[in-house]
């Protein structure tokens, strides 16, 4: 704009050169006039071919980012059509890179907002993902709690009774009888027995057959005391503790009694076996050991049990009342898987067996079996006793 006032500016100003006739000056000033007229022409043809250029511009840089033959120019949305379509040349061959591992790093818990130091690392296990394994072992650990432990007391009735002509008849010898025994153990598929009479040679009998079972004190101890041992599968547990309490026998004198403290492998859970055979009357009157014996079993049931670790006792008590009514007296929290109560007043059924398998008031029984007859009747002269055991507060 500006030069266009200049312009205008000199065509209205006085004529410089007055002396020149009117008709050359007339001609001047139409020039001047004339080329002013082309000028401005000129400018607007410039400006008008600058914006279509600028378009042109803009749609081939357009064209060639996005490979279409066809560019809008400017607001009134023209389309250019070129005349030859743009190729796209094809792409190279697709090249896979093997991923690498992640690692997640460990956030220190020294460090706010869990900011890395750069030296610590760890597994792939997100907080979630190990809360979730934790959940899983605790549902895994109490299923594992859940499943009964079978249990038996059993007296295989010792290899020498039925042995040489003052053996009882009736009966195999004892090896051939503890074979027998370890097939009726297999298919009762027992978890824990306390075995009482069980002599050395029924007791590697049993092993030779059954290995999958441990034994204490087996053969660790001295015949009698080996003759009164508790077995558990080995498999499902794992022995914490082994010891023995003394019982006086014949004519009062002590014996030594095993105890032991198993922990169940799948649940964690510890449990205290102890296993008796008190003294009959075969050797005279024994009743004041029995009671001797009796009152030295609660005591340990007591004192084994005031943790409140479970405790069982398995055993040939070689007495029905005159047994359970002293020892649960003396030891209240004890029960009988048999069904036979405590007092006041004490309650036991008609028939029971001398043979008695007990637990403490965390323990609770069912399936109770006094198995006798048949295979039971060729093995031993007592009946089997078992049970299933579960824990937990009754």
């Amino acid at each position: 704009m500006g030069g266009v006032q200049e312009v205008r500016s000199s065509v209205n100003a006085p004529d410089p050169r007055p002396d020149l006739p009117g008709e050359v000056r007339g001609k001047r000033r139409g020039a001047r006039r004339a080329k002013t007229r082309s000028v401005r022409r000129h400018s607007g043809l410039f400006a008008i071919g600058g914006v279509v250029v600028a378009g042109v511009l803009v749609a081939v840089v357009a064209q060639s980012v996005s490979g279409s033959s066809i560019a809008v120019v400017g607001d009134a949305g023209q389309e250019v059509v070129s005349e030859h379509p743009v190729v796209t040349p094809e792409p190279d061959s697709q090249k896979i890179v093997p991923a690498t591992p992640l690692v997640r790093k460990a956030s220190p818990k020294n460090l706010p907002g869990g900011a890395m130091n750069g030296s610590q690392s760890t597994t792939l296990a997100t907080p979630a993902e190990k809360l979730a394994a934790k959940f899983a072992r605790q549902a895994a650990v109490k299923a594992a709690a859940a499943v009964p432990v079978r249990i038996a007391s059993f007296n295989v009735l010792g290899a020498s009774h039925t042995k040489g002509k003052h053996g009882r008849p009736g009966f195999a010898d004892g090896v051939t009888r503890a074979r027998q025994a370890a097939d009726l153990i297999a298919s009762l598929e027992l978890d824990v027995y306390g075995a009482q009479e069980f002599e050395p040679s029924q007791q590697a009998a049993v092993a030779a057959r059954l290995p999958g079972y441990s034994m204490y004190p087996g053969q660790s101890g001295s015949f009698i005391e080996g003759t009164n041992s508790i077995v558990w599968r080995t498999e499902r547990f794992d022995v914490l503790q082994t010891k023995t309490v003394g019982i006086p026998y014949f004519g009062g004198h002590p014996v030594q009694m095993p105890y032991v403290l198993l922990k169940e492998k799948a649940s964690g859970r510890k449990i205290w076996f102890a296993n008796f055979h008190n003294p009959a009357d075969v050797h005279g009157a024994a009743g004041h050991w029995r009671s001797k014996a009796v009152a030295i079993e609660a005591d340990l049931a007591t004192a084994l049990g005031a943790d409140g670790t479970p405790v069982i006792m398995t055993g040939d008590f070689n007495d029905r009342s005159e047994f359970f009514c002293p020892f649960t007296s003396q030891a209240p929290f004890m029960t009988s898987a048999s069904g036979a109560t405590g007092g006041p007043p004490c309650n036991v059924p008609r028939g029971a067996s001398v043979d008695w398998l007990l637990g403490s008031s965390t323990v609770s029984f069912a399936q109770y079996q006094a198995i006798d007859g048949g295979v039971v009747d060729r093995i031993t002269d007592h009946p089997v006793i078992v049970a299933d055991a579960t824990f937990g507060k009754r």
